[in-house]
């Protein structure tokens, strides 16, 4: 089911889009949503091999994108475990902002190229 058949709000400040690998059909089917309220839009980008056509899709909205990369352990979480169970792994994300936003990051790396992927180190 779409986004844009279900979901009619007055406002829309962000979307955070987290689907194991159906991030571009979700945007597909949320199209009209994003292009009347401009959110600003937390996309998972973890898999390499989708990450071009999700990145060209987004851009194709008008947004810019920026790099998130948070490691996955934490160790002040909540449960207080010390032990890392995923040392050096790191979450790929995006932070994308309709170019209207005038939004710059600093400490974000903006994606350019879209067949390169910062958890592989190569192109997507």
């Amino acid at each position: 089911m779409k986004l844009d058949s279900v979901i009619d709000v007055p406002s829309l400040k962000l979307l955070k889009v987290d689907v194991e690998g159906m991030e571009s059909e979700v945007i597909r089917g949320a199209k009209k949503l994003i292009a009347r309220h401009r959110p600003v839009l937390y996309v998972e980008n973890d898999r390499a091999e989708k990450s071009k056509e999700l990145i060209e899709l987004i851009k194709s909205l008008d947004y810019r994108l920026f790099w998130h990369l948070p490691q996955l352990f934490n160790p002040n979480n909540y449960a207080g475990d010390k032990e890392d169970i995923y040392p050096g792994l790191l979450s790929g994300n995006m932070l994308c902002f309709h170019k209207s936003a005038g939004v710059n990051l600093e400490g974000f790396r903006e994606i350019e190229d879209s067949s390169i992927h910062p958890l592989t180190g190569a192109g997507a």
